[in-house]
């Protein structure tokens, strides 16, 4: 697992239309899933999925499930649902975005995609969970 930290002064901001949804308890798991939710719609099909858990604020908010559909990956729709959860928790005067992600291979794009949006690896976990 991997820990990730982004300060507010370090994040880039890309526009994005996407229509949105808030969920106040997103499946039967919000605790895992995030205590705050969206969906990514475009031209009525759905893109993706964002959640973010505001509860540890002000000092942090916790980055949630960042999922897009496999026929919408590398468009930056993933990007771009990452800093509307940022621009949510900015919103609720959270000072300090926090994202865990795994070792697996399969989130090596993710991790990419979290350090260019201003995010920086703080601590390393062994090991880690198939996706």
């Amino acid at each position: 697992m991997r820990s990730l930290d982004a300060s507010q002064d370090r994040r880039r901001h890309v526009r994005c239309v996407v229509r949105i949804v808030r969920f106040r308890e997103v499946f039967e798991y919000p605790d895992t899933v995030g205590a705050c939710g969206f969906v990514t719609v475009l031209r009525g099909e759905l893109v993706g999925f964002a959640s973010f858990d505001p509860t540890q604020g002000p000092e942090s908010g916790r980055v949630g499930h960042n999922c897009i559909l496999p026929g919408f990956r590398g468009r930056g729709y993933g990007k771009a649902q990452l800093i509307e959860v940022l621009r949510r928790l900015e919103g609720r005067g959270i000072r300090r975005a926090v994202v865990s992600t795994n070792t697996h291979p399969f989130f090596i794009a993710a991790q990419k995609m979290y350090l260019s949006t201003g995010f920086c690896e703080t601590k390393r976990y062994p090991g880690g969970a198939e996706p």
